[in-house]
């Protein structure tokens, strides 16, 4: 008679490899689901933040990431609305788009720049651009795997969930934040794993930066570059410092939201205003919408110095 004891334990063994089974597919099931909400979102979302171009004006693009979209706020929140705005009021007529995208990287907006040219006809693009290259390597030498891996909106949300919650203690930041071995943002340190990795990050942000000027000179398009707003304290180093530099190399016109925003929170003696920092930027320094307005109205000064806007 055989012994039922080797029955039952295959039995056993053959209910969990299916519960397994069950379980790995059910997992698969619910990311591809996601994954389908996500970019239905999106569709939805860009679609809503369309709009239409006003019969006879001229356009001009505002291209970048979260802190262009406006990022917690409606769309006639953010500057390049209230640039509109601006530029109507004093008798310019312009249409002014925004095509900020929460997370996009520099690479991805050079990539973008002839369906925009095509699309818009602009005659000025705003750029403001360079803190999500720290974690977004989207469009960047990609195989058809990578690009499928970069496409996804779960792979970019989990990238930056990661990258937003790496810390580190505040003092080790101070003491190494020049040494070249870590990017600084929002006061948190990103680590980067050797200098050549950081030195290679950085040479593809100027690159890109540079070929986005050239690309838009060669259409006949005017362009500023933008640093991000913040405080002493959330500055924005990298990106910031080296927009600049391409600016100066490029002989392009900067707005220097930064500078604009450091001369308003700071009095000559260092003191700082934080009742106003907290009237004008979110805790995570994305701006509030008198903090767009700060920014709508730098750039529209530097668009009338710059003989841009006529």
């Amino acid at each position: 008679m055989a012994n039922p004891e080797p029955e039952k334990a295959r039995n056993a063994r053959r209910g969990i490899f299916k519960r397994l089974i069950f379980s790995a597919l059910a997992v698969l099931l619910f990311l591809v689901l996601f994954e389908l909400v996500l970019q239905l979102a999106g569709l939805v979302f860009g679609r809503a933040r369309e709009k239409g171009i006003a019969p006879g004006s001229r356009v001009m693009v505002c291209i970048g990431d979260s802190n262009t979209y406006g990022l917690y706020l409606k769309p006639e929140q953010a500057y390049p609305a209230q640039l509109e705005k601006l530029l109507r009021r004093n008798g310019k007529n312009y249409t002014v788009i925004n095509l900020g995208a929460p997370g996009q990287n520099s690479t991805e907006i050079l990539n973008d720049l002839p369906r925009i040219f095509r699309k818009y006809h602009p005659a000025a693009l705003v750029v403001m651009v360079g803190v999500n290259n720290r974690w977004n390597v989207s469009g960047q030498d990609e195989n058809l795997a990578q690009k499928f891996l970069y496409g996804l909106k779960l792979y970019k949300l989990v990238s930056m969930v990661y990258a937003l919650g790496i810390q580190h203690d505040s003092n080790w930041v101070v003491r190494r934040r020049d040494t070249g071995e870590i990017i600084v943002h929002r006061g948190r340190g990103y680590p980067v794993t050797g200098n050549e990795e950081l030195r290679g990050i950085q040479r593809r942000f100027i690159q890109d930066l540079i070929k986005i000027v050239e690309s838009c000179r060669a259409d006949g398009v005017a362009i500023v570059l933008m640093t991000y707003a913040g405080d002493r304290e959330h500055n924005y180093e990298v990106p910031n410092g080296l927009t600049r530099q391409v600016a100066e190399k490029m002989g392009a016109p900067l707005a220097d939201n930064y500078a604009y925003f450091e001369s308003r929170l700071y009095a000559p003696d260092g003191t700082f205003n934080l009742e106003l920092r907290n009237q004008v930027l979110f805790e995570d320094i994305h701006p509030k919408p008198p903090g767009y307005g700060w920014i709508a109205e730098n750039l529209y000064r530097v668009l009338i110095n710059s003989g841009i806007v006529e």
